[in-house]
């Protein structure tokens, strides 16, 4: 960044802000590790200061082997686990607003309200949970499928209540994909997670695309 600053023109850093939090995304959700970003971006850095690099195309060829394409991050959309919930608030925030085709930054679809996040299966489920045992369990609590963004007020009342006891929250949500969860037909468990991540993975890949 501070490379292409002092020689990209006004327009081209303003695409590479927002193509560099894309790129950011891509890279964390599909595993990219810190050592192999460090030692291209730093190969990148020269080559902007040297005047090879001129524009954020040129950056993206020279990239092409390391953000992860469409169909790479789409199969690692599908299958990711956010243990930090303000980052997967981020990222459902971001797919509903793609989902609603809404990009404005200033859209909001929860009119303002708190916004939490909801484990739709419990980190320890109780009696109405039997279907699913205590390593699937512990294996998909954080999987992006099973978060669900609600109200606050909505979310108190949750915990680890059964998933016929949730429904009427979920439906009731002004996000879309929450209020999805609650068409569902029986139990919520390991396939209903993997259903529904599957179709934020495909949302993923317009909400952050690979070049602007």
């Amino acid at each position: 960044m501070l490379a292409a600053q002092q020689h990209f023109s006004k327009g081209e850093m303003q695409k590479l802000l927002k193509t560099a939090v894309n790129w950011s995304v891509r890279c964390l959700m599909s595993g990219v590790s810190s050592n192999t970003l460090e030692d291209n971006y730093s190969k990148c850095s020269k080559k902007i200061s040297d005047g090879a690099i001129r524009n954020v195309v040129d950056l993206s060829k020279e990239l092409l082997t390391v953000i992860p394409a469409d169909d790479r991050f789409e199969a690692a959309a599908s299958t990711v686990s956010v243990q930090t919930a303000s980052l997967a608030r981020y990222y459902l925030r971001r797919i509903q607003m793609e989902a609603d085709n809404k990009l404005d930054k200033q859209y909001v679809p929860n009119d303002g309200e708190q916004v939490t996040l909801e484990h739709v299966l419990p980190q320890r489920p109780g009696q109405g949970w039997k279907h699913v045992s205590a390593e699937e369990a512990k294996a998909s609590y954080n999987r992006l499928g099973n978060q669900a963004l609600l109200s606050g007020a909505s979310n108190s009342r949750l915990n680890n209540a059964e998933f016929r006891d949730k429904k009427a929250a979920l439906a009731a949500s002004p996000f879309s994909l929450t209020k999805a969860i609650s068409k569902t037909k029986g139990d919520w468990g390991v396939a209903e997670i993997a259903d529904r991540q599957k179709v934020l993975a495909r949302h993923a890949v317009a909400a952050w695309p690979l070049n602007i």
